[in-house]
């Protein structure tokens, strides 16, 4: 099958992975084309090329094999090994093919280009936000996704998704004894009175210090940039490693943790918390450490 990336052909028999990816993409020479192709072909294209060669990227309109192209999507989104889903434009097609993807409890990588109003069931799961207002945003995209792939590649990877945690809720709630009811019932009656998709204390993080090799400072600072609240930056550099200590001028969400957190580890680094709100500061690091690994 002809794809979208050029590691097709090579003359290599073994079977290639594919990626699939979906979104709005709209008639040629359209916003919505212009804004596929600029993801296609900035982000997510030069991120498999240099760092998962054994993909073919595939996206619907470049499928050229016989046969109709809904049923050749469906297949895609139900055999790929991996899907990239871009949730820009609130697109109704998009969003029927995650919802496919979901229910097959197969891994997917959720995309929004910046200043997307994400839908509330989707809102609490990793997602990849991107924009190409500047080469540095580019840039940082493409390290989100490495790292993104990456952890879909680890062994024992639990995909995890709004079909998945359904079914889950579902599953506790038939064969829970009654003691795990009652139980059950507390932990979401817990829940009500927490913040959304954190812990209760999230929001005492002022500070945090990445332990990176100093030829990644530049990529991590480009992460940093794009971090809103991000107040203030200083790098301590050495001959191979170097730490940059920052302050946030309001408490980061989750998300922008995450982000960081990923372009760090890229590069084989670390993050931990230096600056908090509460006294509790080492259960506090370990919480965020657990939950960024």
């Amino acid at each position: 099958m002809p794809d979208a990336s050029s590691g097709h052909g090579n003359g290599n028999d073994e079977k290639r992975k594919i990626c699939f990816v979906v979104g709005p993409i709209g008639a040629a020479d359209s916003p919505s084309r212009t804004h596929a192709d600029w993801l296609l072909k900035s982000i997510i294209l030069p991120a498999f090329r240099e760092h998962f060669p054994e993909f073919d990227v595939v996206r619907s309109d470049r499928i050229d094999e016989p046969g109709m192209i809904d049923a050749q999507m469906i297949g895609h989104l139900l055999d790929a090994e991996l899907v990239v889903a871009d949730m820009s434009e609130h697109n109704a097609n998009a969003f029927y093919e995650m919802g496919i993807r979901h229910m097959a409890a197969l891994p997917i990588i959720h995309m929004f280009r910046k200043g997307t109003s994400i839908p509330f069931d989707v809102v609490p799961y990793r997602a990849i936000e991107f924009n190409y207002a500047h080469p540095d945003d580019l840039e940082t995209a493409k390290i989100a996704l490495r790292a993104a792939v990456d952890q879909t590649l680890k062994p024992g990877f639990k995909v995890e998704n709004p079909v998945t945690r359904a079914r889950g809720v579902q599953k506790i709630s038939e064969d829970a004894t009654p003691e795990l009811q009652l139980l059950w019932q507390e932990v979401n009656a817990l829940k009500e009175h927490l913040p959304l998709r954190g812990h209760p204390r999230r929001g005492a993080i002022v500070g945090v210090q990445l332990n990176l090799p100093s030829h990644a400072i530049g990529q991590v600072m480009a992460v940093l940039s794009a971090v809103g609240s991000v107040k203030s930056s200083r790098i301590e550099e050495g001959d191979e490693m170097a730490s940059i200590h920052v302050m946030f001028d309001q408490a980061p969400g989750l998300d922008d943790l995450t982000r960081i957190q990923q372009a760090v580890q890229v590069f084989g680094g670390s993050m931990e918390v230096t600056g908090s709100t509460t006294q509790a500061q080492l259960p506090y690091s370990r919480y965020w450490d657990s939950q960024l690994k």
